[in-house]
């Protein structure tokens, strides 16, 4: 029993995380406070019974040998910061008691009441601050009050001289304790911190680690289930491809479009999903290329004509004439982007309109063009507190908008990911101070990107010059109006905008325009209407009239069998169709050029070329035959890589392409084993993946080139051209 206390005293105040160091001089620091205890106490024993004056000074001893193991003892029952409060506070009662009680020269400890007082804020636990603080803060003073008042009354019990150096000995002995305890729980605090921080960074590692392994294998899922979403898109995309060569009428076209468009938008939010996966794993690369901005512009422009259109929403854009035609940079990403902002403007906007203005800013000093694309809308806006969250995944205005609107949420934060790949810069703006609607106030979403000018040298297309030429807009839009006045003028025009068709009729006579632009869509009085009041006028000068439509329904035949235009448009017109209609317009070709439509089953000459193509999927092999027909090719299937591998030994073969995913031996599998064999032939690797790493996956193992699911036709022609030539 004995033995035991005897140990629970050595080995106080070491913890489970103690190293051995610390541990080490932890009992070296306590034996000796046990030994000393011990024999001070033999001895002051002795005094207290032998010495009737020296009775006072035992008492102090006794005291203080007491409080110096307390600390420990309270250690040893977990007490930690309780002991560490308790001794402070008993040595700083000690410390002012025994200069008022005997007269003890106080000088010495006067430097070492602040250490005890801060010692409080760092050793007494985190809680009560505020306590800690004041405890820290009032230790100066009082000492200092005492020490006043030491100076100016005598000791409520003064000592003899010859004692008084005795208590002196303890008031030192017990300051050089306190500052002792002082280092010792410093060394203690620091070592814990220490270990602490240390446990931290093993957590923090370890939560690393598996952060990383749950992303990659998110990753993998979404690669997984993109290629499962992707064979049936290629069927659909494939299909709708073949549909739109054929002869079909112009009805029959415009539905075509719609399918291709709906299933672009599908394969759209599936790599929204894919591509928020990769650029969060490190994976999305940006490939950049010459391209032209005003194509770009205009084909995004496209895809969102019809969504825009079936709304009623005005689509207008404007490009900054001054821009150079042609850039350097990621043109997939960047129409991306503005497929997204496009796409969630002419979802939240219910009435009015979405415009798109893309301006130069200006050139750095490494010569890169700073664009800024601006996208506004007169849609339900957002809210001041979901501005600021409006880029972070997952989020909209709240659940209301996911159930009425629909979508995933991600096309901001995709859109602000690539934004900041590409070194620029994204932001949003609510309400629109072009907007006067307190019900719809609008938004307006603005990025900068900075390009590199085209590496190669492109000449602009052949412009037009209408110097002199009148023209008349009329469009109930202020900002149509402002806009074909900015095309116009750039072309050297003379413009005038009218907003109602009234209005035209009251001004032409006076204006006597050469062209007259007009929009099919206004209240009251509209594009129609104003044609066939028009018509019924006579006027002493020529003029052409063209109808600008957003409406998809409009019937071109119609107007043009009742002469009432030379031309209707849809919006948003290109620039390079309303540069050639106008031209047509001046040279007066009255009848429009009839197409001839090519029979749905030409004679078709095919090539000698041998092609294997290796597909499981029947759907997907019934498309690329087609596709291949289209082209003049014909094609041998064979259903897996097994399959590929006993046709290939039974015939040779000009070129093979090989999906990388299929039962029996996939294309990976097949590939190396082709090689060898010592099979030569290119094989073009074709896969629904899209991360990063499958390419270089496939062209390590032995195949040639690849292509990614949906194959489109151009790219498929540009392949066959490619490796054919090297047959």
């Amino acid at each position: 029993m004995r033995t035991r206390l005897l140990s629970k005293l050595i080995d106080a105040g070491v913890t489970p995380r103690s190293s051995a160091h610390i541990t080490q001089i932890t009992r070296i620091v306590n034996s000796l406070s046990v030994l000393g205890i011990g024999v001070a106490s033999l001895v002051f024993v002795y005094l207290f019974f032998s010495l009737e004056e020296t009775r006072i000074l035992a008492y102090i001893a006794v005291v203080v040998g007491l409080i110096l193991p307390l600390p420990f003892i309270l250690n040893s029952l977990g007490f930690t910061t309780s002991s560490r409060v308790v001794y402070l506070l008993f040595s700083y009662l000690v410390l002012i008691t025994l200069p008022v009680l005997f007269g003890v020269e106080s000088h010495f400890q006067y430097y070492i009441f602040p250490g005890i007082g801060m010692s409080l804020i760092f050793f007494s636990g985190e809680h009560r601050p505020v306590l800690k603080w004041t405890l820290s803060l009032i230790s100066i003073p009082i000492y200092i009050a005492v020490d006043f008042w030491i100076k100016s009354h005598d000791a409520v019990f003064p000592l003899p001289e010859e004692y008084l150096s005795y208590v002196q000995l303890v008031n030192d002995l017990l300051v050089i304790g306190t500052i002792f305890f002082m280092f010792f729980v410093f060394t203690r605090e620091t070592e814990t911190n220490i270990e602490t921080v240390k446990s931290q960074k093993r957590e923090l590692s370890e939560a690393l680690v598996q952060a990383e392994e749950a992303t990659r294998s998110k990753s993998e899922f979404l690669a997984n289930m993109s290629h499962e979403i992707r064979t049936p898109m290629n069927g659909i995309i494939g299909a709708t491809e073949l549909l739109d060569v054929s002869t079909l009428d112009a009805q029959q076209k415009d539905l075509v479009k719609i399918i291709a468009g709906s299933g672009n938008i599908l394969l759209e939010l599936i790599n929204d999903i894919l591509d928020l996966s990769k650029i969060e794993a490190g994976k999305l690369e940006i490939n950049e290329h010459d391209f032209v901005l005003l194509d770009l512009i205009e084909d995004v422009v496209e895809q969102q004509r019809f969504l825009a259109a079936d709304k009623d929403l005005e689509l207008i854009y404007l490009v900054d004439d001054s821009l150079p035609m042609s850039l350097h940079g990621d043109s997939l990403r960047v129409s991306q982007i503005l497929i997204n902002l496009i796409g969630n403007a002419v979802k939240f906007t219910e009435k009015g309109q979405v415009f798109i203005n893309v301006q130069h800013k200006r050139t750095d000093e490494e010569g890169r063009i700073c664009i800024e694309f601006s996208i506004e809308d007169s849609g339900i806006g957002i809210s001041p507190e979901n501005l600021e969250l409006i880029f972070e995944s997952f989020t909209q205005e709240d659940g209301s908008t996911t159930r009425k609107f629909g979508g995933t949420g991600l096309g901001t934060t995709i859109s602000r990911l690539l934004v900041e790949l590409m070194g620029g810069s994204i932001r949003a703006q609510s309400p629109n101070p072009h907007v006067s609607d307190p019900d719809n106030p609008g938004s307006i979403f603005t990025f900068q990107i900075p390009f590199k000018g085209a590496l190669a040298q492109y000449e602009r297309e052949k412009s037009i010059d209408l110097q002199g030429l009148d023209c008349l807009v009329i469009d109930d839009n202020k900002t149509n109006l402002f806009v074909l006045n900015s095309l116009l003028s750039s072309w050297n025009a003379n413009v005038t905008t009218v907003n109602s068709g009234l209005s035209a009729l009251e001004v032409i006579e006076d204006l006597r325009p050469r062209l007259i632009l007009l929009d099919y869509q206004m209240p009251k009085f509209n594009g129609m209407d104003f044609l066939k009041a028009l018509k019924q006028r006579t006027y002493s000068f020529e003029y052409d009239t063209i109808l600008l439509s957003s409406d998809i329904t409009v019937s071109t035949k119609e107007i043009e069998a009742q002469a009432l235009a030379f031309d209707c448009l849809m919006k948003p017109v290109r620039h390079r169709l309303l540069r050639n209609t106008i031209r047509r317009a001046l040279e007066q070709r009255k009848e429009k050029q009839i197409q001839l439509e090519t029979s749905s089953n030409p004679e078709v000459e095919y090539s000698a070329a041998r092609i294997l193509m290796v597909e499981d999927n029947t759907m997907n092999q019934a498309i690329a035959t087609m596709l291949f027909k289209s082209l003049g090719y014909k094609i041998e299937v064979a259903v897996n890589g097994q399959d590929a591998l006993e046709k290939v030994d039974a015939a040779s073969y000009d070129l093979i392409f090989m999906d990388m995913q299929m039962p029996v031996l996939d294309g990976i599998e097949a590939t190396v084993e082709l090689r060898k064999r010592n099979v030569k032939t290119p094989i073009i690797a074709l896969t629904a993946n899209t991360m990063k790493g499958d390419k270089e996956h496939a062209l390590d193992n032995g195949m040639d080139d690849y292509l990614s699911k949906p194959v489109r036709k151009a790219e498929l022609q540009a392949t066959l051209e490619r490796w054919l030539a090297k047959a």
